[in-house]
């Protein structure tokens, strides 16, 4: 970002991801961008409490949250789960969000819209959620849908 201005790239951006993708953008904006370039998250299916009991509760997925954080990079007291949820790092700060859930999924169940959702309000940081008919595979489905709402908060939300 040092060169930014000289090569006429603007520093600020906006991260958009499907399912792991989301989880990941949220988290990068949520508790790595202490410079506050994140304007905007765009999320589509991706999952925000790890520590649920969803995947607290299944084995396949409890093995898997363990795996995804450096036990030695864990603050005291804190588990690996909570600390890759997006929803453990929200503020009043956290970059507009936008996000985009299934009734029907079976990976990130209506019930991370929900938290989400909460924890947003909570900070009254502004975001949008949208819930579909359908699983995990929304994004094909409903693309065109998904894309004209994202599009609107965007030119609502970021001034880029």
């Amino acid at each position: 970002m040092q060169n930014a201005g000289e090569l006429a790239i603007k520093p600020e951006f906006v991260l958009c991801g499907v399912s792991a993708g989301g989880h990941l953008s949220m988290l990068y904006a949520y508790k790595f961008d202490a410079a506050h370039r994140v304007k905007a998250v765009a999320n589509i299916v991706g999952p925000t409490n790890l520590a649920d009991t969803y995947y607290s509760s299944n084995p396949q997925y409890a093995v898997s949250v363990q795996h995804i954080t450096d036990a030695s990079a864990l603050p005291a007291g804190m588990t690996a789960p909570v600390y890759a949820s997006p929803i453990t790092w929200v503020s009043a700060s956290s970059a507009p969000t936008i996000s985009f859930f299934g009734n029907l999924d079976l990976l990130v169940p209506v019930s991370q819209k929900t938290i989400l959702d909460q924890k947003l309000n909570d900070f009254k940081v502004k975001h949008e959620s949208h819930l579909y008919n359908g699983g995990h595979e929304i994004g094909g489905t409903y693309m065109s849908d998904i894309f004209s709402k994202l599009k609107t908060f965007l030119s609502v939300t970021v001034n880029i």
